[in-house]
């Protein structure tokens, strides 16, 4: 049998073509929509899908320290304005050491398109949930290449986000798979 090629050695199959899979769930991409453009592609409104409550878990796979993380906690996504308010709080293990761990984002209209924002108002990156085209995002030296993707879970859709950090002292995966919660 094939093995995974996902960085997190899963010993499942590989996931379909253009899934992806963060070992948690394999998943299919799943045709949410709720715009249409002219391009003859399908939009997925971030508003609409995002809102409400969401449950996380966060795998950060370290490769210069060797040491691996684990996050798992709630994201909010409320009105604000004409976008979101975008809170996450949970708790991350890292190594040996676990505590709290909590950000804040807003999520904005922009230029015909949505803009993440950090909590001071500086922006982060773009975002597209309906192609999941990747993103670079500048920190200083280092680079954040991430992607969003919207799949097909067991109990609806999910969200599953990838960041591949690189830079002079960073060398990071951070994968995270978001579930709808009940509450």
């Amino acid at each position: 049998p094939q093995v995974c090629k996902n960085p997190w050695r899963c010993n499942k199959l590989p996931p379909p073509p253009g899934a992806f899979c963060n070992h948690l769930v394999f998943g299919r991409r799943v045709a949410t929509t709720v715009n249409s453009n002219n391009s003859g592609t399908e939009e997925i409104d971030p508003v609409a899908f995002l809102a409400g409550r969401w449950h996380f878990e966060r795998q950060v796979e370290d490769r210069t320290t060797g040491e691996d993380g684990h996050a798992e906690g709630d994201a909010v996504f409320e009105p604000l304005g004409d976008g979101l308010r975008w809170s996450e709080s949970g708790r991350l293990t890292f190594g040996a050491h676990t505590f709290d761990a909590s950000r804040e984002l807003t999520i904005e209209p922009d230029e015909g398109g949505w803009l993440v924002k950090f909590d001071d108002g500086r922006p982060f990156h773009r975002l597209d949930l309906s192609s999941g085209v990747g993103i670079d995002h500048p920190c200083r030296d280092d680079v954040y290449s991430g992607k969003y993707v919207v799949l097909e879970g067991p109990d609806g859709p999910e969200l599953a986000t990838e960041w591949t950090v690189t830079g002079p002292g960073k060398d990071q995966l951070i994968q995270t798979r978001y579930r709808r919660s009940g509450s």
